[in-house]
């Protein structure tokens, strides 16, 4: 799968290796920023408000611009990094339209 920002949202679940550390969290997306949160390594706090819950947040990038995910991704290194559970994500977003609509 090629990787854009355009496929990820805020509270995208994901897994990575952030400095060579296996982590599982989820996105933060706000004012031009882009953050994962998790609970393993502790970077550019992001503000516990916006962490989902998780004890740390890693930026990659914090005004977003051209640059590619993937070139991102590599200059704060983060590697092996995968969008997971997103049919569970899906379901919920139509629950939550439905319950909401």
């Amino acid at each position: 799968m090629d990787l854009s920002f355009e496929l990820l949202y805020d509270g995208i679940e994901y897994s990575a290796n952030i400095v060579g550390i296996p982590c599982v969290g989820k996105v933060s997306m706000f004012d031009n920023s882009v953050y994962l949160c998790q609970d393993k390594t502790e970077g550019s706090d992001c503000g516990v408000d916006r962490r989902h819950g998780y004890d740390y947040s890693w930026v990659i990038v914090e005004s977003l611009d051209d640059t590619p995910l993937e070139e991102a991704l590599d200059l704060n290194d983060v590697k092996d990094f995968k969008i997971i559970n997103r049919v569970a994500d899906k379901r919920k977003e139509r629950i939550n339209k439905l319950n909401f609509d």
